[in-house]
């Protein structure tokens, strides 16, 4: 077994005084001469280490309170003295007393850092715990308020230093930003930056602002002016970061705002944003997109924007000497307006939105006409002989064209002119690609849905099957014997295209024998259908010979008619030709003056003159000469004249009809009762095509007719739908 070890009894004996002694007053005399030597820049008698020895053993015997005092007014006598000597600059320059009392303040900042490095004890022990006082850096901070910054004198002298050293700097001088830095900072320490230095600083500011932006607004170009504002508030962004207290940050930013920004956007507006888009400033658009979206007026610019897109607009499209541009300036403005506001406007929807409604609202300014010419421009582009473009930029072409005319209100015009346009390709052979062409309708039929192209689409179908009924034909006259020449037909149905004028002429004897032999082909396949020619849409190529060698004549069947007279007469007069082929005689002298007057003369004339006339005589040309094989004569066309836009716009309007008396019967049988004004007002409101008030009153009156609508027994101005 082992022994267990003997326990050993340790007695402490208490050293610990009986109570606390009471520190001997030159503690608190060799303190009071370590905080003079500091505040007067000496070397203290003892060291920091033996300071702080001292303030530790006074405040661990219950004096902190008596040695905090002592310390409070030891700072008060010294700030007395400092506030004495900055009085006695008071008489200097503004600068040179902020730059006084500025050293002054980090002099006393220092000192009073060291200070407490001494008296930390006391702060943590003491001062920190007892909610009834200040920590001490508090306390210095409060006395240098209390007997510095508080004399009206230095106080006054200071701020008006500050305002103008800031105003120095506005007009481009160059000024101490560390000394406006500490200056500020100093304010913000001792508690007093917002009530004595804010509000003087933002009322200054704007006064400054608004004089300026007065006089540059009248002086600058609407850029050069928003460049300057936005260089105004990067330099007042950059001294508030640098120099003053980010709490003045809002109320600064509302004073720049309205006075660099807000008050003046009209006036940029009205005499810069036109020429911005006009011009390639994308830089000045962008910047003003910028300080627009930073002063919430963003809606300011949109309506602004709408406004210039319809002024612009109004110009290309109202007026009549720019009617053959209209199309191509139209396109070259959407572009310009489509690229401000992808790239200057960053996609905005709000401006985007502008966009549609400016155009939508310019391009229907005139009516009717903006549908046409984009309906001839499509043809132009489908015609061949088009400008040297692939079908893919003619596609891509088209697509921006289609744009243009979803804007358009009268898409009814458009496709009234446009059928037009595509008969004569189809049936004059002038179509470039069939694929183009069915393209452009798939895009129509997408855009306004199928009853808008389905007469398009009929239009298509019958050249096809034209081409099939002429290969048949062609396959019937080989097993018989008919005439060698070579003879192609189109077979229409009546309802699917434009309406053409009956014309009576008489044609050749071999024409004629095709043309019968045709008939009676048809006649059995279809003996339930009845065909009427249209000879003003045929064409043919005759050969002909002249001294200088044969030709091949590529004619309309007018032209054709007239010239094969000759080949049995040397001359014929208009009356003769006239009686011999029965064509009317506007279209005669027409077709005479392409053959004797244009710019291919097969015929002379006598006598000669630009115009035919009647008594005119008429022979073939035998000093004809043509470097080409295949020579085209081309057909004189006559001018559209003001009654047959009319006669046009009126066919529309009775195409629109049905879309009129829909309307109003819609609107009565919701309202059941409605007054003449009302009624008329709120059809223009829904109808998507101009329509004057007399023309929808002759519609009501057809309605009352037919029992739709009935007038009030008692009055003769309200109507009544009838049920």
């Amino acid at each position: 077994t082992m022994a267990k070890p003997a326990v050993k009894k340790l007695s402490l004996i208490n050293f610990a005084p009986a109570g606390k002694v009471q520190a001997p007053e030159d503690h608190f005399s060799q303190l009071d001469h370590a905080v003079c030597a500091i505040q007067t820049k000496r070397s203290t008698p003892l060291t920091f280490e033996a300071l702080y020895r001292l303030v530790e053993t006074i405040c661990t015997n219950g004096q902190s309170a008596a040695l905090y005092s002592r310390l409070r007014q030891r700072c008060s006598d010294h700030l007395q003295i400092v506030r004495s000597e900055l009085l006695r600059h008071i008489s200097t320059d503004g600068l040179e007393f902020l730059n006084k009392l500025c050293e002054t303040w980090t002099q006393y900042c220092e000192q009073m850092i060291l200070i407490r490095s001494i008296f930390v004890y006391l702060d943590r022990s003491y001062a920190l715990k007892n909610s009834s006082i200040e920590c001490l850096w508090s306390m210095s901070l409060a006395l240098f308020l209390e007997h510095v910054f508080s004399e009206k004198q230095v106080q006054t002298k200071a701020i008006n230093a500050m305002l103008a050293l800031i105003d120095s700097e506005r007009q481009g001088q160059l000024v101490s930003r560390p000394l406006l830095r500490t200056a500020s900072a100093m304010l913000r320490d001792i508690g007093v930056y917002a009530a004595v230095f804010e509000a003087p600083f933002l009322t200054r500011t704007g006064e400054f602002y608004a004089a300026e932006s007065r006089r540059l607004i009248a002086e600058l170009e609407a850029g050069e002016y928003i460049r300057h504002a936005e260089r105004r508030l990067r330099e007042e962004q950059s001294r508030l970061d640098e120099c003053l207290c980010m709490v003045t940050l809002r109320a600064l930013t509302a004073i720049l705002d309205d006075q660099l920004i807000r008050q003046h956007l009209p006036a940029v507006f009205e005499r810069g944003l036109p020429a911005m888009l006009a011009g390639d400033r994308d830089a000045d658009l962008a910047l003003l997109y910028s300080l627009c979206a930073h002063v919430d007026g963003l809606e300011l610019l949109r309506d602004a924007f709408r406004v210039c897109i319809k002024g612009a607009g109004a110009e290309i499209v109202t007026n009549p000497a720019r009617d053959k541009t209209m199309v191509d300036d139209l396109l070259a403005y959407k572009q310009r307006l489509d690229a401000v506001v992808a790239g200057p406007f960053a996609k905005a929807e709000l401006l985007s939105n502008a966009l549609k409604d400016g155009f939508e609202s310019f391009v229907n300014q005139r009516h009717n006409k903006p549908a046409e010419l984009i309906a001839k421009y499509i043809d132009t582009m489908l015609r061949t002989g088009y400008k040297k473009m692939s079908e893919e930029q003619l596609e891509a072409l088209l697509d921006r064209v289609l744009v243009i005319f979803r804007f358009v209100n009268g898409k009814d015009v458009f496709e009234a002119f446009y059928k037009n346009c595509l008969a004569k390709r189809l049936l004059l052979l002038l179509s470039s690609s069939d694929d183009l062409e069915r393209a452009v309708i798939l895009k129509l039929k997408a855009e306004c849905g199928s009853m808008f192209t389905a007469k398009m689409e009929g239009m298509i179908k019958d050249t096809s099957i034209s081409r099939e009924i002429t290969t048949a034909y062609r396959q019937y006259c080989s097993t018989r014997q008919v005439s060698k020449i070579d003879f192609s037909v189109n077979v229409l149905t009546l309802s699917n295209w434009p309406t053409y004028q009956p014309a009576t002429i008489t044609l050749p004897a071999e024409l004629a024998a095709i043309q019968r032999g045709f008939e009676a082909f048809y006649t059995v396949q279809h003996s339930n259908r009845k065909l009427a020619w249209q000879p003003a849409l045929g064409f043919c190529v005759l050969r002909a010979t002249f001294p200088s060698g044969s030709k091949d004549l590529h004619v309309s069947l007018y032209q054709a008619t007239v010239l094969m007279l000759f080949a049995e007469a040397e001359s014929l007069t208009f009356a003769a030709i006239k009686e011999a082929t029965l064509i009317e005689e506007k279209a005669l002298k027409l077709t005479l003056l392409s053959l004797a007057c244009g710019q291919v003369r097969v015929l002379t004339k006598t006598p000669k003159g630009p115009e035919v006339g009647t008594a005119d005589t008429f022979a073939v040309n035998a000093a004809f000469r043509s470097p080409h094989k295949r020579v085209k004569i081309n057909q004189i066309q006559q001018r559209e004249t003001e009654e047959e836009n009319e006669a046009t716009a009126d066919k529309i309007f009775q195409d629109r009809l049905y879309a009129v008396d829909a309307a109003i019967v819609r609107i009565m049988k919701m309202r059941k009762v409605l007054k003449h004004t009302a009624l008329i007002t709120e059809t223009i409101t829904q109808l998507k095509f101009p329509c004057k008030a007399a023309d929808l009153k002759k519609r009501i009156e057809s309605l009352i007719e037919r029992d739709y609508l009935e007038r009030d027994s008692q009055d003769t101005q309200t109507y009544k739908y009838v049920a």
